[in-house]
């Protein structure tokens, strides 16, 4: 269990050592681009999930080289997703659909949200996709290649200067051995690298040259550490979790599910996901928390979950249960979301930005929601040279949408020296399903698909303050914090007034794309400022007429 080890080591250095200041590994500088024998319009750091925003420009015909540290192939556990979320990559001609569908290697309903003995919301086709990631991205990959973009693994980034004219991107060859792909679970995955494509294997620094640099390297990427100056995460989610065979079949798929009170002694509540896989059954379990000293290891939270597992799955032990694969990490969450860039030529995506739902921490989800957003908006940006922070950063506006997932996030969590009844997290939880459930798919379907529109919400917490008032108020005597409450008020209004000022956008938008086309600036911070108000009020929900009990 090497892998527990290095994250657990990861984990517990997060909660314990002091909050140091990170390297500095980009800066601006006045000085002239230095002549580059490679020059992109962009160059895509990260490959897991950067190959997908790599294919998208490349088949627009941009100049784009994508940078990964180890081999690019994708891990062997599927990704859960929406069937409908998965269109966006056959309309941008990123995959074909019949190399959609061979990606897709398993496909189940209903799926269930609940509580034991309390309540249960179960739905059709939400997050009811396995996909292998090996498969879609390999797919990806060749689609990209096939457009010109250009692959260089084996290359880990080391700095970069911005320049008036570009920006100058330093990468450090990789020693050939075993090298973490990175998209192994939480805990990664090893791989044989066997070359160093397009330079770089005699060990010398490689240097690429690019209009814009795009950090895909994940929460941890070393210029999102310098952008946040090193700051603790607010929050984290801890997850560990397995692929077996040998379980009972799953009569249905789980979002959410908890039967357990809080655990007093490791202060978290668990939760448990369930997907039919493949190869036999993936469960996780995690809970949310903040990494403060003393918190326990991914080893006694593992210990628990294989102690809990057979509870979970009706049955009295584990004999007979073949482990195909293990799964151990935590996914960092922080309030000040989606990360703005600290130069100008550089833009966030993916975790890097978190721009991403603090319950759900779907990484591969939110990519696909944001791809056709961010895609034409980074190439607006690169034809009318609007590479400054300002501009760029505008393609990752705060979303009170995302700021709202952090403020509920702190009903379903725990935080350090915090007293608390063993019931009251799921007491609560359940109350708000229940809600939910009454009111029907119309409401419960957005909110398991990370979509907090304001009407829905504000439907839910009328519900709530008319059929359990007490409950809401022993959650906000849980919570005692005003932040935390000034938090839910701020960004219930603020999704209010995004979703008001995206309805009069769409009034007055015709006329606005005719009077700005000659000014392409003007018009790109137009069409910026409506997606801002579109996605922070989660108004790109789409309904579908789909099945529920």
């Amino acid at each position: 269990m090497e892998g527990l080890r290095r994250a657990d080591k990861a984990w517990l250095e997060l909660c314990n050592g002091p909050q140091r200041e990170p390297p500095k590994v980009i800066h601006e500088t006045s000085a002239p681009l230095p002549l580059c024998a490679k020059v992109y319009d962009a160059v895509i750091l990260g490959g897991t999930l950067g190959i997908f925003h790599g294919a998208a420009l490349a088949l627009r015909g941009r100049r784009v080289a994508v940078v990964e540290r180890g081999k690019l192939q994708g891990r062997e556990q599927e990704w859960n997703i929406s069937r409908s979320d998965m269109k966006v990559f056959v309309d941008m001609g990123l995959v074909s659909e019949a190399e959609l569908e061979a990606a897709i290697v398993s496909e189940f309903n209903p799926v269930r949200m609940g509580f034991e003995g309390r309540v249960e919301v179960t739905t059709h086709d939400v997050l009811n996709c396995g996909v292998l990631p090996a498969m879609l991205i390999e797919a990806v990959k060749q689609r990209f290649l096939a457009a010109g973009g250009t692959l260089l693994e084996g290359l880990a980034f080391q700095e970069a200067a911005v320049h008036p004219e570009g920006v100058l991107v330093q990468l450090q060859p990789v020693r050939s051995g075993r090298v973490p792909t990175g998209a192994g679970g939480a805990g990664g995955e090893a791989a044989e690298l066997q070359t160093v494509s397009d330079g770089g294997s005699s060990g010398e620094t490689v240097a690429l040259a690019a209009g814009v640099l795009v950090d895909a390297m994940g929460s941890f990427s070393p210029i999102a550490r310098q952008a946040r100056r090193g700051a603790k995460p607010d929050s984290v989610v801890l997850m560990v979790g397995c692929c077996a065979s040998g379980l009972p079949p799953a009569p249905a798929a789980d979002l959410l599910y908890a039967f357990t009170e809080l655990d007093r002694a490791r202060q978290l509540q668990y939760f448990f996901e369930a997907f039919p896989a493949r190869d036999g059954l993936t469960t996780y379990m995690f809970a949310y928390t903040d990494p403060a000293p003393g918190r326990a290891s991914l080893e006694e939270i593992f210990k628990d979950y294989l102690s809990l597992l057979p509870r979970y799955r009706g049955v009295d032990d584990l004999r007979g249960v073949e482990l195909k694969r293990a799964f151990f990490g935590f996914v960092p969450n922080w309030y000040d979301s989606p990360l703005h860039p600290v130069t100008s030529r550089l833009m966030h995506v993916g975790d890097s930005a978190g721009n991403r739902s603090a319950l759900s921490f779907a990484g591969f989800g939110a990519m696909a929601r944001h791809l056709q957003r961010l895609t034409d908006g980074l190439e607006c940006a690169l034809d009318g040279g609007l590479v400054g922070r300002g501009a760029l950063g505008l393609l990752q506006p705060r979303s009170p949408a995302i700021s709202m997932t952090n403020a509920m996030q702190q009903t379903m969590g725990t935080r350090a020296h915090q007293d608390f009844d063993d019931d009251i997290i799921v007491d609560y939880l359940a109350s708000s399903f229940s809600a939910m459930r009454d009111m029907g798919p119309a409401v419960y379907r957005p909110f398991m698909q990370d979509y907090l529109q304001w009407s829905l919400l504000a439907r839910i917490v009328a519900k709530q303050i008319a059929s359990s008032p007490g409950k809401l108020l022993r959650m906000t005597l849980f919570l005692r914090s005003p932040a935390a409450g000034a938090a839910f008020v701020g960004n219930f209004f603020g999704i209010m007034v995004y979703d008001a000022l995206y309805r009069l956008a769409g009034l007055v938008g015709p006329a606005h794309h005719f009077l700005l086309k000659p000014f392409p600036a003007l018009l790109f911070r137009w069409d910026c400022l409506v997606d801002a108000f579109k996605y922070g009020s989660a108004n790109d929900y789409v309904v579908e007429n789909v099945s529920s009990s």
